[in-house]
């Protein structure tokens, strides 16, 4: 069974549970990761009952290119799908290993690729409300957050969760581009952590960021 949890007017947060990514609308047109698609109906049935018609999502970011989280952009046909240029070709190339598609027992033939190229630095705006594009490689080579300065929303994709940080033992993985993601995202002004997977931080993000790259540091 999902769940929907409303975080601000503008943004409302998705989680189906088990492996799927969470995902994140943005004032009903964007949504943010796309889970594997592999319960359609359920993901769609989701995003209707938290007020959004899946047909007028315009656009899908991703965080990564991981099949968890892409898998399932092929359900939103009139949306652009949008990733960082490190991620792109696995989409491109229908890359079933480095989407890590083929662990799920599947491949990537029905996977949309990128419309968009995404770059750090850059700005994505729906209505009046902003999302900074920060490039946090270490998960794979492309992985971004996303970051709304207003409220102070991090959309953290597999780079930081509530308690832990991403996996840097998988294909295209880095353990030394992961340190230096989260010593970037520790010098960022954080309240809510909105993670790729499990628990939402709805407060003090800033703590949790700088306990993770702290321990993250002292592993090596």
């Amino acid at each position: 069974m999902f769940k929907i949890v409303k975080i601000n007017p503008n943004i409302t947060a998705i989680s189906l549970g088990g492996v799927d990514s969470n995902v994140y609308l943005i004032q009903n047109e964007i949504l943010i990761d796309a889970t594997s698609g592999l319960r359609p109906e359920t993901l769609l049935d989701a995003i209707k009952k938290a007020g959004a018609k899946p047909q007028k999502i315009k656009t899908v970011l991703h965080t990564h290119c991981h099949f968890d989280h892409v898998g399932g952009n092929k359900l939103f046909e009139n949306a652009s799908i949008a990733i960082h240029s490190k991620d792109a070709t696995v989409l491109k190339n229908k890359d079933g290993l480095a989407s890590y598609a083929v662990f799920f027992g599947n491949d990537m033939s029905t996977v949309k690729k990128a419309d968009i190229i995404l770059a750090d630095g850059e700005k994505i705006r729906a209505d009046n409300l902003i999302l900074e594009v920060i490039h946090t490689p270490g998960h794979t080579p492309g992985s971004i957050c996303l970051y709304e300065p207003k409220d102070k929303i991090l959309f953290s994709g597999d780079t930081v969760f509530s308690s832990t940080a991403g996996r840097t033992d998988l294909l295209g993985s880095n353990e030394t581009e992961l340190k230096n993601s989260l010593k970037l995202l520790s010098k960022l002004d954080i309240n809510t952590i909105l993670p790729g997977h499990g628990s939402l931080v709805l407060g003090d993000g800033n703590a949790v960021i700088k306990k993770l790259e702290k321990q993250v540091r002292e592993l090596s």
